[in-house]
């Protein structure tokens, strides 16, 4: 588990003057606003972007590239401190009294299948909004963030981007990630920078990490007990299993299938029972798999 992108809010309150950053950024643009003639400038701090106006500071970016170069393993919470710090010193302003305003908590999970192989078994999350983007990603949208899942080796493939070399022997890589960008201090008790990581407020946001995983509703067999008929059921099922199945199961369905041309309506009761056996079988497989792989990641982080 990991914390990758950190967006902060540093008031002038707390760094005095907001605008004296750019004497350490790369500016970008500057300017004033039309309404109230006030300054702003933008620019870039390494991977970060840094927004400043007469009444605060803005910092939006990954800590995770900021102190390792990717955000495909996970730094530790040390190596978070460090970023923090390393931030502070550059603007010479106290970054860790600033307010998080969205934390990207996530975790590269080396699974068995193809990523796409889990997301079929990821139906619902309470009243978030489920959305599948091509055949790799999935998106749980409510107010307050979102649960991402989606293929990493893909996505650094479509941004033309680089594998580190510790993560080349592992060709199925499951992103999970939850992005909190409302109520932060409501779900771990703080939304101020450095106390988000110290021990307690970080083994808050691991356990809200994994347990937002287990609200997730995994029915494998949704799908056949909204269907009208046995072979409508039938019908789904292999839709499915085409779509999200390993090689081997679909082996299977494709000869029940075959064996089920003309059957009648008891026999094509008796198939829909045996498919049934094979998707539900198939699903609770990678879904343990799945929940395995996160809880192991929990139990290393708060141990």
């Amino acid at each position: 588990m990991m914390i990758d992108t950190l967006n902060i809010e540093v008031s002038k309150r707390v760094c005095g003057e907001p605008l004296g950053v750019s004497r350490y950024i790369d500016v970008e643009k500057s300017g004033r606003y039309e309404r109230d003639g006030g300054a702003y400038i933008v620019g870039r701090l390494d991977n970060y972007r840094v927004y400043a106006d007469e009444k605060r500071v803005r910092l939006s970016g990954s800590v995770a590239k900021l102190v390792q170069g990717e955000n495909v393993s996970s730094p530790s919470r040390e190596q978070v401190q460090e970023g923090v710090l390393r931030v502070s010193d550059a603007l010479h302003i106290n970054v860790g009294a600033g307010n998080v305003l969205r934390v990207d908590v996530a975790s590269t999970l080396s699974v068995e299948n193809e990523p796409a192989v889990y997301i079929g078994q990821l139906v619902s999350l309470r009243n978030a909004k489920r959305a599948e983007v091509g055949t790799g990603a999935l998106y749980f949208a409510e107010s307050g963030g979102m649960l991402c899942f989606y293929d990493k080796r893909a996505e650094i493939t479509a941004r033309n981007g680089t594998m580190p070399s510790a993560w080349a022997g592992f060709p199925n890589l499951l992103r999970y990630e939850m992005r909190c960008n409302g109520n932060i201090r409501g779900r771990v008790g703080t939304c101020r920078v450095d106390e988000l990581t110290q021990p307690q407020p970080w083994r808050k946001l691991v356990c809200l990490w994994a347990d937002e995983y287990g609200s997730i509703v995994k029915p494998t067999e949704e799908r056949i007990r909204t269907a009208s008929t046995p072979r409508a059921a039938m019908l789904a099922i292999f839709a499915d299993l085409l779509r999200y199945a390993p090689a081997g199961y679909i082996d299977d369905v494709r000869q029940l299938v075959k064996a089920g041309g003309n059957m009648p309506r008891k026999g094509r009761y008796t198939l829909h029972k045996n498919l049934r056996n094979i998707v539900g079988g198939c699903g609770e497989l990678l879904v343990d798999e799945l929940t395995q792989k996160i809880e192991q990641v929990r139990e290393l982080q708060c141990a």
